[in-house]
């Protein structure tokens, strides 16, 4: 269970989920569930042997729902498009053509899980990013029906800045889902608030910016305790090799006070 919200603003489209995983009938808040995806796209081999690079870098990719589809979607798919070639025109090439490969890989992988497994393998997939046909970076979402039916579609915000997947939704103000800080500390009020069993905390965000380079931020926590800064399940503060110094993560954070 979980909930993702899908926003965007004039810095881009941010994506933000809680870090809660299911196992069983226990619950844990360590899922990593918003992540980058290196990609390089390929043109054609020219005569000379020379392979032009028609696109380069980072999409963002979340999920809501199964864990186990979700990371193997992801896993099964981040060697392939970084290294892929397409007969496309790089003036043509668009996000969607390369949400077309990870939305295969999504469907082929859920039903084979599911015939193992149960219709609870299937989750919500979320992806943004940006190629040389698109003005502006563009998300899409799919996710299977328990009967085995896709329903997939580009997120629409002309309607709306926010679009929320997963059982978290229905927790959410709707007063407080057009502003992304409005929005961020919403969910994070929900993580953290033990009545609401489906998510759990930290919160994670990404964004996607204007030019389609996608990033992951940790979150800044300040409770009794001190001060956290945590990436899911990790503390980076807590890590031994951080606090000798033997390494300095150049991580961005968000904090969300009250």
């Amino acid at each position: 269970m979980t909930v993702v919200a899908v926003h965007k603003n004039p810095q881009g489209i941010h994506l933000i989920s809680d870090s809660r995983l299911t196992i069983g009938s226990s619950k844990i808040d360590v899922g990593v569930k918003v992540c980058a995806i290196d990609y390089r796209i390929f043109g054609a081999r020219n005569p000379d042997g020379t392979q032009p690079e028609l696109a380069t870098g980072r999409f963002g990719f979340c999920f809501a729902g199964s864990s186990l589809t979700a990371y193997a979607v992801k896993e099964s798919i981040a060697e392939i498009v970084y290294n892929i070639q397409t007969t496309i025109d790089k003036r043509l090439l668009s996000f969607r053509h390369l949400s077309e490969i990870v939305f295969d890989a999504y469907v082929a992988l859920s039903t084979e899980i599911a015939s193992y497994l149960s219709k609870n393998s299937f989750a919500t997939i979320v992806i943004c990013g940006k190629l040389p046909a698109d003005n502006e970076p563009r998300a899409f979402w799919l996710k299977l029906r328990d009967d085995g039916s896709v329903d997939s579609s580009e997120v629409d915000f002309q309607q709306s800045n926010s679009t929320i997947f997963g059982s978290g939704e229905k927790f959410i103000d709707k007063d407080k889902r057009e502003g992304l800080g409005a929005l961020a500390h919403e969910i994070n009020r929900i993580c953290n608030d033990g009545s609401v069993d489906d998510v759990g905390p930290p919160i994670q965000f990404g964004r996607c910016d204007s030019q389609g380079n996608f990033k992951c931020f940790g979150q800044i926590i300040i409770d009794d305790n001190g001060v956290q800064h945590a990436r899911a399940g990790i503390d980076l503060n807590n890590l031994n090799s951080i606090r000798s110094g033997t390494f300095n993560p150049l991580f961005e954070y968000i904090e969300l006070s009250d």
